[in-house]
């Protein structure tokens, strides 16, 4: 379960002295990456943030379709949110071992402070983004972010709609 989320900490392509599932999980979360930073829809959102978000709209974008994503969990999954976020929470990884210790301290405060509670909500979102633009090493407006989100709402909605059913082809999601 979290060894997708892993795929962040994990830099270039030695990736051979993970285990198989930790493998499988940075392989497909790059591929979604990819995905997502190549489709029409998104690169048409990213470019409309720019001007006020320069350098960072890409990482405006994921925060952006994750609180899309949480907000309308119930489209893309059988599972209730908060009972898929009890499982998140409640997971035991069997690979801890494999990863870093940035990567399990992450995992312990999103289980400690329920961080992926927030999502569906503007404040979530909102929290999230002056969050991570504090922790970025460059001035930004990151800080702003959930006034760009409503500037652009129906812009960032249609292209989340346009990304799921993309992804969900794409990689052959059944829900």
């Amino acid at each position: 379960m979290y060894s997708n989320l892993f795929g962040d900490f994990v830099k270039g392509n030695q990736i051979n002295h993970f285990s198989n599932k930790v493998i499988q999980g940075i392989q497909l979360h790059r591929e979604i990456d990819f995905f997502f930073d190549q489709h029409v829809a998104i690169l048409e959102a990213k470019r409309a943030l720019y001007p006020f978000l320069p350098k960072i709209s890409s990482v405006a974008m994921d925060l952006f379709i994750d609180h899309l994503l949480a907000k309308k969990w119930s489209q893309y999954h059988k599972m209730k949110f908060p009972q898929f976020l009890e499982s998140f929470y409640s997971h035991q990884s069997t690979h801890e071992i494999e990863f870093s210790a940035d990567f399990i301290n992450l995992i312990a405060a999103i289980k400690k402070y329920r961080w992926i509670d927030q999502y569906p909500y503007e404040y979530g979102l909102d929290k999230a983004c002056k969050g991570l633009s504090s922790r970025i090493s460059f001035s930004n407006n990151l800080g702003n972010g959930i006034q760009y989100f409503k500037m652009f709402e129906e812009l960032i909605e249609q292209s989340f709609q346009s990304f799921m059913l993309d992804a969900n082809k794409k990689f052959n999601v059944q829900y």
